[in-house]
């Protein structure tokens, strides 16, 4: 499931639908410093392609509210620093695998 996940309670929300279908569910606690993040919201409104909605309002209101992710929560939790040089790479890893299967 791709969400924010902001608020502790709406992980304890989710963790109890992924317990009833038996899955585990793992966080990947993508992060970046809040510059990066406003110019990433800059880009992308300039190149007028995102189907986001996002703005810096929408960044400011988040923040303020985050409750960061804790282990006390019971989730496995990887921390993503996404200014690394490949945080895509790192998130499959944390995961276990390398991605879709491609065909040969």
């Amino acid at each position: 499931c791709d969400a924010t996940f902001l608020t502790r309670g709406h992980r304890r929300a989710f963790a109890a639908i992924a317990a009833a279908a038996g899955a585990m569910p793992v966080i990947l606690h993508c992060d970046a410093p809040e510059p990066v993040l406003r110019e990433r919201l800059r880009a992308r409104r300039a190149a007028a392609q995102d189907a986001s909605e996002a703005d810096e309002a929408v960044l400011s209101w988040q923040l303020e509210r985050a409750e960061p992710p804790s282990a006390a929560e019971g989730f496995e939790i990887h921390r993503i620093d996404t200014t690394t040089e490949d945080p895509v790479r790192i998130a499959l890893d944390c995961l276990g695998g390398s991605g879709p299967a491609k065909a040969s």
